[in-house]
């Protein structure tokens, strides 16, 4: 029973329960309020597309060339960025990725937008702090990684839709992930 439960605690520090719940309050606070009370977060499992470092800061989305992943000048995506770009990007209309805060180099936190015709979709990566200052190649490693996902999207059944696109994702790639209400 002892070693069950000292694999539990093992698990969930591994798995990132602990990092689900570490900074929800600052990053809550970076969600605008006309942004639905709904609120998905994810810790990540994949890296997505590797941005160019240097495009991204510039509100571009290009992926790394092979000397920026080599000299790590990139940004991760992540899974989850990577899947609601790419969806957004082939079946939506006026689809536009904004970079409204890049990450930097001393910090892993990026805030980006996708806006399309039916409303905006906000994507906060973060990772706590304590993991960066005890590996420094820990950004290189997307399970590290949160991922909190804000809907600006007035239809109620488009941002449904949305979401359950979502949850299927998660689902589908085995994602740690909840759901919390962002008055709460």
């Amino acid at each position: 029973m002892r070693r069950f439960y000292l694999l539990s605690i093992f698990l969930m520090n591994a798995w990132g329960f602990t990092g689900l719940c570490q900074s929800n309050k600052q990053i809550l606070k970076l969600i605008p309020q006309t942004y639905a009370d709904s609120i998905f977060i994810t810790q990540e499992m994949e890296r997505g597309t590797l941005l160019s470092y240097k495009k991204f800061r510039k509100n571009k989305f290009i992926p790394a060339n092979s000397q920026e992943i080599k000299s790590l000048h990139t940004t991760m995506l992540l899974g989850t960025g990577t899947y609601l770009f790419n969806y957004l990007q082939d079946s939506c209309s006026r689809f536009t990725p904004i970079v409204v805060k890049p990450n930097g180099y001393f910090s892993t936190r990026f805030i980006v937008k996708f806006m399309y015709s039916e409303g905006e979709i906000l994507l906060i990566r973060d990772m706590p702090l304590a993991k960066l200052s005890k590996d420094p190649l820990a950004a290189e490693r997307p399970e590290n990684y949160t991922m909190t996902i804000a809907f600006n999207i007035p239809n109620l059944q488009e941002r449904l839709r949305m979401q359950n696109k979502l949850v299927a994702y998660f689902t589908k790639g085995n994602l740690v992930w909840r759901m919390i209400n962002k008055n709460e």
